[in-house]
């Protein structure tokens, strides 16, 4: 038992024996948290899917309906994860934005001609905030392998001059019309698994997955009044009909938990094991030698033994503690039993060995976890600092220019679906049709002395 509710480092522990358990649990304070003390759990991990939705005809994403803000709860709790992602994003998005041209040269190469000045798009981008626009797009992409937009036309309906990113994690779909096996209908909420109300969730028509273009087209054209749609990026992917599967959601379950424990077990060992110096043995027999009144209640109440009992304990320890105590001799008296001729219980002090405190044996799991997580993101532990950052295992330049330069070449894919969205108002708007937008990379293969400020940039489309 502790004898406070909290240890300093170099402090002692006590503990009293030759009394029933019961009674010293009164006298001795307990380190137990209250309700008040608890940290309050997010109630996005036990929120079940609302009436209100059910009758909605919500596709509900993930088994709550809350998979993407579970998934990012989880995620959030791991720095190494979170700055896994980051760089996702951010080599993904590159150096920006940029519109070009392609032309087929006579031995078949592809030649790229950036267009700096296109007076729609230029007119476009004004009217709308393409960057923050690009970068959400790419950060829900990242995230869920989804990304969801939401398109405005003129009241004529001739042109597309509104663009929003809508949050994937705010984004829900209504259940499959089984007639004509589509997807007609967008649900958008910020307080998924907390409202009740209408007023709460607002409600959008998705246009054709595969070929929003013509849906647009058609709905116009058969002179539909409807000004405002909603736009989904995603890939069909195996067997997932609504949603998609992020690549790292694994680790959520497995290695995710592992990296997170660790670090607490080792807090848990400083604050329990290196904060006692000694453990200090008292017969609770101690107490009633040496106050004679002690079992008299009226003199000694419950009250009154604690505060005697932690006076004493905190005289002793002070006694024992700190730089000027070093070295000090330590005198406890002992009597013996006239009849038996045995020695009394005596106190009994001993040494705390704190050396499990430089246990490594943590170190080999937290770098098998940080391995699977980085793996899970498809991110070279190199371009992270290596698994000990710091340490040896960081990567050379060399190193991490290549693996820069490989994660690069194998996001073509994931690239030409967040940039997707132009094709659509490019061919709605009816721009030049061969106007491309792609992005502009860091040229990082390249040593310092052919690229001394490691600032040239190229098109990578």
């Amino acid at each position: 038992m502790v004898n406070d509710t909290s240890i300093q480092i170099g402090e002692a522990i006590y503990t009293f024996y030759g009394l029933e358990s019961q009674k010293l649990e009164r006298l001795i304070p307990q380190n137990k948290l209250t309700k008040d003390d608890q940290p309050e759990e997010s109630r996005v991990d036990d929120v079940e899917i609302n009436k209100f939705v059910s009758s909605l005809g919500v596709a509900p994403w993930g088994v709550d309906n809350l998979f993407p803000q579970q998934a990012v709860a989880d995620i959030k709790k791991n720095a190494l994860a979170m700055r896994a992602m980051k760089f996702r994003v951010d080599a993904h998005y590159g150096a920006g934005l940029i519109t070009y041209k392609q032309e087929l040269k006579e031995d078949n190469s592809i030649k790229i001609i950036p267009v700096l000045k296109d007076p729609d798009f230029e007119a476009f981008k004004k009217a709308n905030n393409l960057l923050n626009f690009q970068a959400g797009i790419i950060s829900d992409w990242e995230w869920f392998r989804m990304a969801f937009y939401e398109i405005i036309l003129s009241n004529d309906g001739k042109k597309i001059n509104k663009i929003y990113h809508q949050p994937a994690m705010f984004c829900r779909f209504g259940l499959m019309d089984e007639k004509e096996k589509s997807i007609d209908t967008c649900y958008i909420s910020s307080r998924w698994g907390y409202f009740n109300s209408e007023n709460d969730v607002v409600d959008l028509p998705v246009l054709d997955f595969e070929n929003p273009l013509d849906d647009l087209k058609r709905y116009i054209a058969k002179g539909g009044k409807q000004r405002k749609f909603i736009v989904c990026e995603k890939i069909n992917e195996l067997d997932f009909v609504y949603y998609a599967f992020p690549y790292w959601d694994p680790i959520r379950k497995t290695w995710l938990p592992v990296a997170q424990e660790i670090p607490t077990l080792k807090l848990a060992m400083i604050i329990n094991s290196m904060a006692a110096k000694f453990h200090i043995k008292i017969p609770y027999s101690y107490w009633e030698n040496r106050y004679k009144d002690w079992n008299n209640p009226n003199i000694y109440t419950e009250e009154r033994q604690k505060e005697t009992i932690k006076e004493a304990t905190a005289e002793f320890n002070k006694f024992l503690t700190g730089s000027a105590n070093y070295g000090k001799s330590i005198i406890t008296h002992y009597g013996i039993d006239p009849v038996s001729l045995k020695n009394f219980e005596e106190w009994k002090i001993e040494p705390i060995d704190n050396g499990k405190l430089n246990d490594n044996a943590h170190i080999s799991s937290s770098q098998a976890a940080n391995s699977e997580i980085v793996t899970s993101f498809g991110v070279d532990p190199a371009l992270l600092g290596g698994q000990l950052p710091g340490g040896s295992e960081a990567g050379s330049g060399s190193n991490k220019r290549e693996a820069f330069f490989i994660h690069q070449a194998q996001i073509g894919l994931d690239r030409d679906i967040t940039t997707r969205w132009f094709n659509l108002v490019r061919d709605y708007n009816e721009w030049s049709e061969d106007l491309c937008l792609g992005y502009k990379d860091t040229d990082t293969s390249e040593t310092l002395n052919e690229n001394p400020t490691g600032k040239k940039t190229v098109v990578k489309v």
